[in-house]
C-alpha cells in the first residue's frame, strides 16, 4: 500500500542516517541506501545520498551498477526522473568510475527525451570527440540539427560539424556538404561563404566556386566587387578555361580601376585568344589610354586594326595610329606604314595626304609614296581630289625622283580627268609647260598652250600664252598658219594689241595674205601717235592695194589719204598718177599732174 511505501522509505532514512551518523559506517550506510534508490528510483534524495556516500566510501562502481539497474530496459520511470538520472550516471562514470563509453548510452537517452538539452549536447560531443568516434559525432549532429526548428540553432549545429569536417576529420566532402546546407538556410552567411570558397579552391570545385563568388557581387563595395570579380576572372581563364566568360569581368575591374595590375595581366593573356583578342584589345585601349602608355597603346590599336570590318573604324583606328607613332612615338616608319593604308582609304583626308609626304621626303620612300597615292587617286570618288593627288604624285616623280617620264604621264592624266576644270587643268598644264620647254618638245608644248588658254580666264596671262604660241610656231616650228591663228586670237582679246598685229604684219607678208596684211596696217595706223610710223603703215598699206591686190580704187584712196595728212610728195603724186590714169579718171590726173609739176 501507499501507506506501507512511506514507512518503508521513512525507515530506510532513518537506518540511513544511523548508519552514517552515529555509527559512523558508511559502507553500511551505502549497502542501505543502495536497496533504498532500487525500490524508490523515483527519489532523488536517496540518489543524492547514495553520490556522497558512495564518494565516502570509495565504491562509485556499486553506484553505477545501480544506475544500470534502475535505468535498464523497461523503466516505467517518469520523463524528467529518467533525464535527471541518466544525467547523474553519464557524470559518475565520466568523473567517478572514469569509463567515458559507459557514459554514452545515458547521455543519449536524455537527448532522445530532450533533444534540446545543451549539457547533455556538449558532453556526448566531449565525449565521442575524445574517443575519435566520428561516425557516431556526426550521426550526434544530424540528430541534432533533424531536432530543432530554430534556424539559427540549426546553422549553428551545421558549422561546428562542418568545422569538425573540415580541421579534425579532414573530409572535405562532408565539410562542404554541411556549409552548403547553411546557406541554404542564410545566402549571406558569411563564415559558412568564406569557409566553402577555401574548400571549393582546395578540393578544385571551380564550377560551385563561381557561382559562389558570383552571389557575392550584388552586395560587394567597390573593393570587394574589383577582388572578388578579378578572381572570378582568373578562375574563368586559369581553372574553366572559359576566356569568353573571364573577360567581362576583367573589362570590369579595369573600367573601376584602370591600374589594377593583375588584370591587366590577364587582359593581355586574352589577346592570344582569336575570338576575344579584339574586345580584349578594345578593354585595353581604355586602360592605356588612361595611363598615357603610348607604346602599349599603339600596340593594342593595331590589335583592333586586324578585326575591324567597317571601312570608317579602319580609318579612324589608322588615323590615331599614324598620329601617335608620328607625335608621341616618334617613328617614322611606324607612321610612314599607317599613313600609307589610311590614305587610300581617306583620300580627302589632305593633313594624312601631307604628313605621308612629308615623312616620306625625311625617310627617302618617294616611290613608297607615289605608288600610295596614285591608289589614292584611283580610289577618290571627285575628280577635284583625285586631281589635287595626281598632282602631289607628279611632283614626286619630277622634283624628287627625276623621272620626268613618268611624272609627264601624271599631268597627263590630270588634264584628262575633266578637260574643262581650270582647276585641275591649268596647273597641270604649267606643269607639263616646264617639262616639255626643258625637253625641247615644241610640238608637245603648243599642244599643252592650246589647252591651257582655252580655260585661262585672266588676260595677261591668256596673252602670255598667245604670244609664245605664236613664236613657237613661227620661229621653231615654222607652223606659220598656227603662228597667225595663236596672234590673231591674241588680237580677239585686244583688238590693239601692238605686238600682236607686228607679228601679223610680219606673218601676212611671209604667207602673201595681202589683204589681211591691209587690214592689219590699217588697224595699226588707226592706233599709231608717231607721225613717220603713221605714215610708214599708210605708205605700206597703199603700196600693198597698188602692187599686190592692184585694187586700183581702195588704193587711189590710200594715197590721196596720205596726201591730205602729210601733204603733196614725188613718190605720192607718180603713185596717184599711175591709178589716175588705169582708171581713166582724167580730171584727177590732170590735177595731180599740175600739183606735181609745182613741186618740180
Amino acid at each position: 500500500s501507499t501507506a506501507d511505501a512511506a514507512t518503508r522509505l521513512d525507515l530506510l532514512v532513518r537506518l540511513i542516517d544511523v548508519h552514517e551518523l552515529k555509527l559512523r559506517d558508511a559502507g553500511t550506510a551505502l549497502d542501505v541506501v543502495l536497496k533504498a534508490v532500487t525500490e524508490f528510483p523515483d527519489q532523488l534524495m536517496l540518489w543524492d545520498r547514495a553520490r556522497d556516500l558512495s564518494i565516502g566510501a570509495g565504491r562509485p562502481g556499486e553506484l553505477a551498477q545501480a544506475y544500470q539497474a534502475v535505468l535498464g530496459e523497461g523503466s516505467n520511470l517518469p520523463d524528467h526522473v529518467e533525464v535527471e538520472l541518466c544525467q547523474r550516471a553519464a557524470k559518475l562514470c565520466r568523473e567517478q568510475v572514469g569509463d567515458q563509453d559507459a557514459a554514452i548510452p545515458y547521455l543519449e537517452r536524455v537527448l532522445a527525451r530532450q533533444p534540446a538539452n545543451d549539457e547533455a549536447f556538449k558532453d556526448l560531443k566531449e565525449i565521442l570527440m575524445s574517443r575519435e568516434r566520428w561516425a557516431d559525432l556526426e550521426a550526434l549532429y544530424a540528430r541534432a540539427i533533424t531536432g530543432t526548428t530554430d534556424s539559427a540553432r540549426r546553422i549553428e549545429f551545421l558549422a561546428e560539424v562542418a568545422l569538425i569536417c573540415e580541421d579534425i576529420i579532414e573530409d572535405a566532402t562532408k565539410s562542404i556538404d554541411y556549409y552548403e546546407r547553411i546557406l541554404d538556410i542564410d545566402a549571406l552567411h558569411g563564415s559558412a561563404t568564406m569557409a566553402l570558397e577555401k574548400l571549393y579552391a582546395s578540393e578544385k570545385k571551380f564550377d560551385k566556386l563561381v557561382s559562389l563568388l558570383e552571389r557575392r557581387l550584388d552586395r560587394s563595395g567597390e573593393s570587394e566587387l574589383v577582388a572578388v570579380k578579378l578572381r572570378l576572372g582568373k578562375l574563368h581563364l586559369d581553372n574553366l578555361q572559359d576566356p569568353a566568360s573571364a573577360l567581362p569581368h576583367i573589362e570590369d575591374v579595369l573600367r573601376i580601376r584602370p591600374s589594377e595590375h593583375d588584370a591587366r595581366d590577364l587582359a593581355e593573356r586574352l589577346l592570344t585568344v582569336p575570338a576575344l583578342r579584339a574586345r580584349a584589345a578594345r578593354i585595353l585601349e581604355d586602360v592605356y589610354e588612361a595611363r598615357d602608355e603610348t607604346r602599349d597603346l599603339v600596340r593594342v590599336l593595331d590589335i583592333r586594326l586586324e578585326a575591324a570590318e567597317q571601312e570608317s573604324e579602319r580609318r579612324e583606328l589608322l588615323r590615331r595610329v599614324a598620329t601617335l607613332r608620328d607625335e608621341r612615338l616618334a617613328d617614322d616608319q611606324g607612321a610612314l606604314d599607317a599613313l600609307a593604308k589610311l590614305v587610300p582609304l581617306d583620300p580627302v583626308d589632305g593633313r594624312a595626304r601631307s604628313r605621308l609626304m612629308d615623312i616620306g621626303r625625311r625617310v627617302g620612300a618617294h616611290e613608297k609614296i607615289a605608288k600610295v597615292l596614285t591608289e589614292a587617286a584611283d580610289l577618290s570618288l571627285t575628280s577635284d581630289v583625285r586631281g589635287a593627288i595626281l598632282m602631289e604624285v607628279a611632283s614626286i616623280y619630277r622634283d624628287h625622283l627625276s623621272d620626268v617620264e613618268r611624272a609627264e604621264a601624271v599631268y597627263r592624266r590630270v588634264l584628262e580627268i575633266d578637260p574643262s576644270d581650270p582647276n585641275l587643268v591649268l596647273p597641270a598644264g604649267r606643269a607639263l609647260e616646264e617639262i616639255y620647254a626643258g625637253l625641247g618638245n615644241h610640238a608637245a608644248l603648243v599642244e599643252v598652250l592650246r589647252i591651257e588658254v582655252k580655260l585661262e580666264d585672266e588676260g595677261r596671262r591668256r596673252a602670255e600664252i598667245y604670244g609664245r604660241l605664236g613664236e613657237i610656231c613661227e620661229s621653231i616650228l615654222e607652223d606659220l598658219p598656227g603662228a597667225i591663228a595663236a596672234w590673231r586670237s591674241r588680237l580677239e582679246d585686244d583688238p590693239v594689241d601692238a605686238t600682236a598685229l607686228a607679228a601679223l604684219e610680219r606673218l601676212y607678208e611671209k604667207v602673201e595674205a595681202w589683204r589681211e596684211l591691209v587690214d592689219v596696217l590699217r588697224t595699226r595706223h588707226e592706233g599709231a601717235d608717231d607721225g613717220d610710223e603713221r605714215r610708214r603703215l599708210m605708205s605700206r598699206m597703199a603700196e600693198t592695194l597698188t602692187d599686190k591686190l592692184a585694187d586700183v580704187g581702195e588704193a587711189t584712196l590710200a594715197w590721196r589719204a596720205i596726201m591730205d595728212e602729210f601733204g603733196p610728195d614725188r613718190s605720192t603724186l607718180e603713185s596717184l598718177e599711175t591709178l589716175y590714169e588705169k582708171a581713166e579718171r582724167w580730171t584727177d590726173l590732170s590735177e595731180a599732174l599740175d600739183t606735181h609739176f609745182g613741186l618740180a
